[in-house]
């Protein structure tokens, strides 16, 4: 059929323009046509949205009348038609099929013109990407396509171009700043944050230029409202939002804005880390591309409003990986977003992949520290669809078993997901609008072609007929296939046919004639493994009982009861046999039918003592090995006795790196509780002190209650003991409360039937510690003296050292300062001695801030300097963000408010950065107390109450009540006397209540100076003769109003 010319700007020197950007404009040469009616123009409308392509008649009635159109509407189209072709002319909108074209250019539409000038920016300079994107937004003179909302392709088009808009705003102004010019960014960026306060590019642009005028404090704050925005929704900043805050923390404390243009790091997108985690694809891939063609078809219809998901379904050993990784590799740089797998290990003899680990593992990829990793389910599905907000992802959820394993771990639009399994997820299909992908057996030429990939084309083509008896004899299952092709690698000298012959011989050689494919494989798996020498098959047994995905030497040196250097060897023949993989150098691991197979012939031809003795092994194995790495990481950590720990580690780093890589590892064999019930509880304890220091919360939690579980089966009430401190520690630090308490209770209890007395002093101190947090000082002070009391009794100096310290923090919270003095000194000396840094920096930060407190400034910010070195020594972010806190406060009280302001900005979003809520709220407070002393009231009232709102979050009552004295007092300053009388009545009733007399002391002091304003003299005179008291008993210096 013959196309039509399209009509060109100019043709027979009429130039037609159509301005969609906005309310429909047509003008010819200049002069504004119509049309007039908004039913003409709707229909216009539509054929401009397709401008040089037919649009069918149903769709222009669609888009005239909705869903309801009238009898004639068919006719009253042909009409509009007609009236329009006057000015247009019949050889622009012409009669196509049962519908009408717009011949056209592309260009005569603004917003063609708009989205080519956006496009061609991104690949432009800065002075070229301004003037390009001056001359787009210009075009810009409101939304696209007004007149047709109510129709489905016209909106959909209109939100791209909004997006296309609102990205080229963005660009414009980054480009602004790299060419120098970051004032006129600020402006333009914080216009465009407050109309899209969700805008991750905007808000991290105008940080960006913030800094580059030298206004960091600026930067931070832009930091901390775009925080605010999302804490509002329940989501947190994206990593390379939360990475370019640190890299403007770390940057100096005043930048010019002359010299700041030089810094060419902060010059480049702060983009976290891009995860790249498919593993090699299969060598020799062959066939498979009518799937391949399929698959392809997928990316163009990725778009930012929708998730692509595919589903490839089949058998055991079909090649539903082979296909899904090739696939993934081909297309890998259509994802710049990053590409995160996960074997969700459906099928495999082990429990499946919980969704919560898959996620666990995102996260982690994704750039989000361990401690900020969720523990519940949806709320780290959350966190995961709002880090994949804006990033091209591609994810490859491998083996999956279920649609109930899949599902959590969706991400949100904008990115592809790739699914394998054996089942057809005809849920997600329905319901999410997978692409299902079936996947049979391979063709005679494709199993040819990958036989002759594996062994070569002169060994195929020699003996062609016996290649094809061997496909044949596999069942054309690819997996089998790889196995008999690497058999036969290994006997270069053996003909095809030969094999084939043994293979027919093979005890399941009837069933495999018939094609069944599981069979087929078995009989390959039974040819490759007769094939192997002695060892190499006793080891292939042993991994079918390996609880973790992967193993090492050592690992299966321990399993094996063999030397490691012979272990080597038999893993290399086996990964060589294809019986194993080596996913990365020294690292094994196998597909599930084979970990089946290598399981069935364990129970086959091992005896259970054997079995037993070699899990035993391994799991003593790893209880060595992580002892050693306790030893050097938390050496004064209570823990279970064990075995003699492995001293293989150099240093803290060495055995951080070691626990990291076997973190999937331990956790499976701590959860499988397949080994000796007192081994697993012990290599459950061993963990705590590592998880604690990583904040890995959902690995602790699932390892914890198996722990507690192995120790019931073992019948062992230390382990039990051991297992519910555990349980409290990792609850009391996610802010449970109330389970702490109960696991506890539970230690103590334990702990003193069978006489463990340096558990029942930690288990005590622990119980001082949440007693501290909830505000119940006294009960606090009695708990964790009785723990000293025992430590003394007992000589465990660790424990004097720490709870001394904990001692201490209540009696400088309840006031008894110069007690809380002696203690904190008594436990850095203690710590010292020790040489427990950590223990040294918690305890010298105690002493800073009660020096604080008693108007000791100079020695408080020496004692504090020194805590903060010791916390980036042993590299506690935590401490750090504590320390810049306390610093911020005696900043203020030395009035040097620009520095205290710096600190306490940083200390704001370090504790944000690490996930904890009682600095966080002390932060927003002491800011808060910077802004007012600044006299910026609204923004001081705005952080009191936020701090107020994230104590009470966290059953924080000390923070609480500083936030209420704190509005106490700016409603003071305002004016507002029955506002400052209320809030700080409240403070000096929860302070009173919960003990501490210091910030009862602040709230009296408030409370006598809103007498005063009020005209009540004997009332101030009552108020400040209290606070004059609680100052003169228990030494609290400060000014008041600091």
């Amino acid at each position: 059929m013959h196309r039509r010319r399209s009509v060109t700007l100019a043709d027979n020197l009429r130039v037609l323009s159509f301005r969609v950007l906005g309310p429909l404009r047509v003008t010819i040469s200049g002069e504004e046509v119509g049309p007039a009616g908004a039913r003409p123009r709707r229909l216009l409308t539509a054929l401009v949205l397709r401008i040089g392509r037919p649009v069918s008649m149903p769709t222009l009635v669609d888009a005239v009348w909705g869903p309801r159109p009238p009898p004639s509407a068919v006719n009253t189209v042909q009409s509009y038609v007609s009236r329009l072709r006057r000015p247009l002319g019949a050889e622009v909108l012409a009669r196509t099929g049962d519908g009408y074209t717009l011949w056209a250019d592309g260009g005569a539409v603004d917003a063609r013109r708009f989205e080519a000038l956006v496009v061609e920016a991104r690949a432009a300079g800065p002075h070229r990407a301004v003037d390009l994107l001056d001359r787009a937004l210009e075009l810009w003179t409101g939304e696209a396509y007004p007149d047709l909302a109510h129709h489905g392709p016209a909106a959909a088009e209109a939100a791209r171009l909004v997006e296309l808009h609102l990205a080229g705003r963005e660009h414009h102004a980054e480009a602004l700043v790299s060419l120098g010019r970051p004032d006129e960014a600020v402006a333009a960026l914080g216009a465009l944050t407050r109309e899209h306060p969700l805008r991750q590019r905007a808000w991290r642009a105008l940080m960006v230029a913030l800094h580059r005028t030298g206004r960091q404090a600026d930067a931070l704050a832009a930091f901390l409202a775009y925080e605010a925005v999302l804490a509002d929704l329940g989501l947190e900043p994206a990593t390379e939002v939360k990475s370019l805050r640190t890299a403007i923390l770390a940057a100096p404390e005043s930048v010019r804005a002359e010299s700041v243009r030089a810094d060419r790091a902060l010059d480049r997108p702060a983009a976290g880390p891009v995860p790249a985690q498919l593993p090699a694809p299969a060598t020799g891939f062959t066939g498979r591309a009518a799937h391949l063609d399929r698959l392809d078809q997928l990316i163009p219809e990725i778009r930012p409003d929708r998730l692509v998901i595919a589903a490839i379904a089949g058998t055991a050993g079909i090649g539903k990986t082979a296909l899904a990784l090739h696939w993934a590799h081909r297309v890998r740089d259509n994802f710049d977003g990053g590409q995160l797998f996960v074997d969700l290990r459906g099928w495999a003899a082990d429990p499946p992949v919980p969704p919560i680990d898959a996620l666990t593992g995102f996260l982690r990829a994704l750039g989000v520290p361990p401690e900020q990793v969720p523990v519940r389910l949806d709320q780290a599905g959350a966190l995961l669809r709002t880090l994949a907000a804006g990033r091209r992802l591609l994810v490859v959820l491998d083996n999956a078993r279920d649609v109930d394993q899949v599902r959590p771990l969706l991400p949100g639009a904008g990115g592809l997901v790739l699914i394998t399994g054996r089942e057809r997820l005809t849920g997600l299909v329905a319901r999410d609008g997978a692409l299902p992908i079936g996947l049979g057996l391979l063709r005679p030429d494709e199993a040819r072609d990958l036989l002759a990939r594996l062994l070569g084309p002169a060994r195929v083509a020699a003996e062609p007929g016996a290649a094809d008896d061997l496909a044949d004899a596999c069942a054309h299952l690819p997996l089998a296939l790889r196995v008999a092709a690497a058999a036969l690698a290994w006997h270069p000298g053996r003909s095809i046919g030969g094999y084939v012959a043994m293979l027919r011989a093979n005890r399941l050689a009837a069933l495999a004639v018939d094609g069944d494919p599981e069979t087929a494989v078995g009989a390959a798996f039974d040819a490759s493994y007769a094939a192997l020498p002695g060892p190499a098959r006793r080891l292939f047994r042993l991994f079918g009982l390996v609880p973790g995905p992967t193993i090492n030497a050592g690992a299966a040196a321990a399993l094996a009861a063999e030397p490691e250097r012979d272990i080597t060897a038999a893993l290399a023949r086996l990964a060589a046999a294809h019986l194993l993989d080596e996913p990365e150098p020294g690292r094994y691991t196998a597909h599930d039918l084979l970990r089946c197979y290598a399981a069935e012939r364990a129970h086959r031809d091992d005896l259970p003592a054997e079995r037993a003795a070699a899990t035993a092994r391994l799991h003593d194995w790893y209880l060595s090995v992580v002892d050693g790495a306790a030893d050097l990481l938390y050496p004064h950590m209570l823990r279970l006795p064990g075995v003699a720990p492995d001293s293989r580690f150099a240093d803290r780093a060495a055995a951080v790196a070691w626990l990291d890589a076997e973190r999937v590892n331990l956790v499976a064999a701590v959860r499988a509780a397949v080994g000796p019930p007192a081994t697993v509880a012990r290599l459950a304890d061993r963990l705590r002190g590592y998880f604690h220091l990583g904040r890995h919360m959902a690995d602790w939690m699932v390892v914890a209650g198996a722990g507690l579980a192995a120790a019931r089966r073992a019948g062992d009430p230390w382990a039990e003991a051991a297992a519910r401190l555990s349980l409290g520690t990792a609850c009391r630090s996610v802010g449970e409360h109330r389970a702490a308490l109960r696991h506890y209770g539970a230690a103590l209890r334990l702990a003193r039937r069978c006489g463990w007395r340096a558990c029942e002093a930690t288990t005590l101190g622990n119980l001082g510690i949440v007693g501290q947090t909830q505000g119940r000082l006294r009960a606090a002070a009695r708990l964790l003296a009785a723990a000293l009391a025992v430590d003394r009794d007992i000589g465990r100096r660790a424990g004097i050292a720490n709870n001394l310290g904990q001692l201490a923090a209540v009696y400088h919270q309840t006031g008894r300062l110069r007690e809380a003095t002696a203690h904190f000194q008594e436990a850095v000396t203690l710590n010292a001695a020790l040489d427990s840094r950590h223990g040294e920096a918690l305890a010298l930060t105690g002493l800073g801030q009660v020096c604080h407190e008693r108007g000791l400034l100079a020695e408080a910010g020496r004692y504090l300097d020194r805590a903060g070195a010791l916390y980036a020594e042993v590299g506690d972010r935590d401490g750090q963000a504590l320390i810049h806190h306390r610093l911020a406060a005696v900043g203020l009280a030395l009035d040097q408010v620009a520095p205290a302001r710096t600190h306490a900005l940083t200390a704001l979003a370090l504790s944000r950065e690490i996930g904890d809520p009682r600095t966080e709220s002390a932060a927003l407070n002491v800011l808060a107390a910077v802004y007012l002393r600044a006299g910026d009231r609204r923004r001081a009232a705005e952080h009191h109450h936020r701090a107020h709102d994230v104590a009470g979050a966290a059953s924080t009552p000390r923070q609480q009540i500083e936030a209420l004295t704190g509005l106490a007092a700016v409603a003071l300053a305002d004016g507002d006397h029955a506002a400052a009388r209320c809030h700080a009545a409240l403070a000096l009733h929860q302070a009173t209540t919960c003990g501490y007399r210091v910030l009862a002391a602040d709230a009296h002091a408030v409370l006598a100076r809103v007498a005063q304003a009020c005209g009540h003299p004997d009332e101030a005179d009552r108020h400040a003769r209290a606070d004059a008291g609680i100052r003169a008993a228990t030494g609290y210096a400060l000014p008041r109003g600091t």
